[in-house]
């Protein structure tokens, strides 16, 4: 703990990972839809394109988000 600042107290449960969810879907999926009407790739290589470059960006954005959530629960003083 560097700041002695205790996180027990402040609990963000799942809304970090909805709101991560929500905001990489809203742009990632459109992106798809035009690779797929302009390209065609097969299947395969959709998937392969697709996947990790979506784990990649959730896993990217997941702990930036996180901080931001819990830097709002701890401003606003909410305990719950």
């Amino acid at each position: 703990m560097i700041c002695d600042l205790e996180f027990e107290a402040l609990k963000a449960d799942d809304g970090p990972a909805y709101i991560t969810m929500g905001l990489v879907c809203l742009f990632i999926v459109p992106f798809f839809f035009v690779l797929q009407a302009l390209y065609e790739p097969p299947l395969g290589i959709a998937l392969l394109i697709s996947l990790p470059l979506t784990l990649a960006i959730i896993l990217g954005l997941l702990p930036l988000i996180k901080g931001a959530f819990m830097a709002a629960l701890w401003k606003s003083g909410d305990k719950n």
